[in-house]
C-alpha cells in the first residue's frame, strides 16, 4: 500500500528499501536484494536512495551471517549520508558499523561517533538513535576473574551502569514532550 501511494520514482524507492529490510528479518535475503536492485534502478543517481540501498544491503549481509561484507556498505552508507547531511541514516550507518565490526575499538569507535551525531542534532527522529547506541556501549571483557582489576570494574561499571541512565536523561525529555512512551532494554 505505501508503493502505491509513492508518486515519485524517489519515493517508491525508499519504500522499496524498506520491504527489502522486512525480507532481511524474514531471513528472505534473495527477494531483499531483488527488491533493492529494482529501488537502484528506480531512484536512479538519487543520493537518499543509494545510502538506503547500500544501508539495506549492508543489513542483508550481515543478517545472512556475513558481516565483513557488510561493513564496506555500511560505510558507503555513512560516507554518503555524510555527505548530503543526512543525520539520520547517518547516525543508523554508524549503528550498523559499530554492530558488525570485528574488533571492541572499531565497535566502540563508531558507537561513539553515532552518539556523538545524535546528540548534536536537533531532530527528535535522530535523537531517538541514542538509547540503541547507548545499549550498543554497554560490554564487558570475558576473563577469568583472578586476572581482572580495579581499572577494570570501574570501567564496566561506568558504562554498564552511566549508559543506561544517559539513555533515560536523553530520551525522557522527548518522551515529555509527546505526552510518554516506554524505555525496555
Amino acid at each position: 500500500a505505501a508503493l502505491d501511494e509513492e508518486s515519485g520514482d524517489v519515493g517508491q524507492a525508499e519504500v522499496l528499501t524498506q520491504l527489502a529490510r522486512v525480507e532481511g528479518l524474514r531471513d528472505e535475503f534473495d527477494a531483499g536484494d531483488a527488491l533493492l536492485d529494482r529501488a537502484a534502478a528506480l531512484g536512479g543517481a538519487a543520493p537518499l536512495v543509494e545510502m538506503r540501498v547500500a544501508l539495506e544491503r549492508g543489513r542483508l549481509r550481515r543478517s545472512s551471517g556475513d558481516a565483513e561484507a557488510a561493513m564496506p556498505l555500511f560505510l558507503e552508507a555513512y560516507e554518503l549520508a555524510m555527505a548530503e547531511a543526512e543525520a539520520f541514516i547517518a547516525v543508523d550507518a554508524a549503528h550498523m558499523l559499530a554492530i558488525a565490526a570485528g574488533d571492541f575499538a572499531a565497535r566502540l569507535a563508531w558507537t561513539e561517533r553515532g552518539i556523538e551525531l545524535a546528540q548534536a542534532s536537533s531532530d527528535p527522529e535522530v535523537n531517538g538513535w541514542l538509547g540503541s547506541l547507548y545499549n550498543n556501549a554497554g560490554w564487558d571483557r570475558p576473563m577469568p576473574f583472578l586476572k581482572t582489576d580495579k581499572d577494570l570494574w570501574d570501567k564496566i561499571i561506568r558504562i554498564n551502569l552511566y549508559g543506561p541512565l544517559n539513555t533515560h536523561h536523553a530520551i525522557a525529555p522527548l518522551m515529555v514532550e509527546h505526552g510518554g512512551g516506554r524505555i525496555i532494554n
